[in-house]
């Protein structure tokens, strides 16, 4: 409620994700087109009364638009639309756990974009996420399936990407209409 409480044309979400699709490498940022969510509480703002929020289309496809124009220019190509697998953290998954996301439709993991994207949606605020590849999911790094996932360097990449980043938000800021 916080954000809303600032009526918000639009909220970005900034999304660092694991790379199960060769679509998008380490280093690339692509943007959610729908999202498969796997936590297990039922995120709400409405405890007592139940409410229904419509999610067909949870992410602004304005807005989407908007920044794949953007993204064209600094990447060099066309922004991937991506479906977000939402999993449990801290722990990066396992191949297995990939192998089966992959197999319902993922092309990208994160820990956090479920309960985020959910919530956003009851709000009826427009939502947009960037997802930056920070690194391959678990079995799915191109020179091998046993090369181990290494925070310092998810962390790494996601540093490097904070110029994009901050380019992709300026555009969207000055070329947004509601």
């Amino acid at each position: 409620h916080a954000v809303a409480s600032f009526s918000p044309n639009i909220i970005i979400s900034i999304n660092s994700v694991g790379s199960i699709s060769s679509e998008i490498k380490p280093g690339e940022i692509g943007l959610a087109s729908d999202i498969i969510d796997f936590t297990e509480y039922a995120w709400s703002f409405h405890d007592i009364i139940t409410y229904h929020s419509d999610r067909t289309s949870t992410f602004d496809p304005n807005a989407i638009d908007i920044f794949s124009k953007v993204l064209k220019e600094i990447q060099g190509r066309e922004a991937k639309k991506l479906v977000v697998a939402q999993c449990k953290g801290p722990q990066f998954e396992s191949p297995a756990e990939i192998n089966a996301l992959e197999i319902l439709g993922a092309e990208v993991v994160n820990m956090t974009l479920g309960p985020e994207s959910r919530l956003i949606s009851e709000l009826s605020i427009p939502h947009v996420s960037m997802l930056c590849s920070s690194n391959w999911a678990a079995g799915k790094n191109p020179k091998g399936p046993k090369i181990k996932i290494n925070h310092e360097e998810v962390q790494s990449i996601s540093n490097s990407m904070e110029k994009m980043i901050l380019e992709c938000i300026n555009y969207l800021i000055t070329n947004y209409q509601v």
